[in-house]
């Protein structure tokens, strides 16, 4: 991982290149006024299981396993609320789809994305010290085919973080590298997006302005 980006509005991406970091709780993705690129239900994710696989239906005995007629619809649901951020893999390759997609006119390209991920996760810390705050790729699926339920090339300590990172192919242009921060509890009332300091980003990353914005 040599670099990452974030395509938006050069006004908010400065803020953070001065030290200032956002992060929006997830369900506000599911909001209409976005773009198709950014809108998403970031709590549910469903998909066909395989038609050869057995369901366990729980009874009075124990677990009865039964092969299903057709194909079983599996709904990963995340009931508690939780915080992202959202940066990509591809700072070159697709930055005019970027551009036109998320409606950006800038981007931030982070040259160490190690170093910034541990800025980010120690200051997350400070910030709520109870919450758990990580960084980690999205995991593209097909929602004909299912997904697995971890990734074997995960690390253990990382196997049970896959439900945060679901998404849809329809997205895999994107190439996501999400912050992820998890309360300990349920969050009850608005959720505003949170701000905390990390510190200048000046010796890591830099802030370019695209050629053709889009309003």
């Amino acid at each position: 991982m040599s670099k990452v980006a974030k395509y938006g509005k050069f006004v908010h991406l400065e803020k953070l290149l001065q030290g200032t970091f956002r992060s929006a709780v997830a369900s506000i993705y599911k909001d209409s006024k976005l773009t198709a690129a950014q809108q998403d239900d970031e709590n549910r994710k469903s998909s066909l299981m395989p038609p050869i696989n057995r369901i366990g239906i729980p009874t009075p005995t124990g677990m009865h396993y039964a092969e299903p007629i057709g194909r079983v619809t599996r709904t990963t649901e995340i009931r508690r609320e939780y915080y992202m951020t959202a940066f990509t893999f591809c700072a070159d390759a697709v930055e005019p789809k970027f551009a036109a997609e998320f409606a950006a006119d800038a981007r931030l390209l982070i040259h160490d994305p190690a170093t910034f991920g541990t800025r980010v996760c120690n200051a997350a810390q400070i910030a709520r010290p109870k919450w758990t705050a990580f960084f980690a790729p999205a995991h593209y699926f097909d929602p004909e085919n299912g997904h697995p339920d971890y990734l074997s090339s995960d690390s253990p300590e990382m196997r049970d973080t896959l439900p945060w990172r679901l998404k849809e192919n329809s997205y895999a242009w994107q190439q996501e590298w999400r912050f992820i921060w998890l309360p300990e509890t349920d969050l009850v009332g608005e959720l505003s997006p949170i701000e905390f300091p990390i510190g200048p980003l000046s010796d890591i990353a830099i802030l370019e302005r695209l050629t053709s914005p889009r309003p």
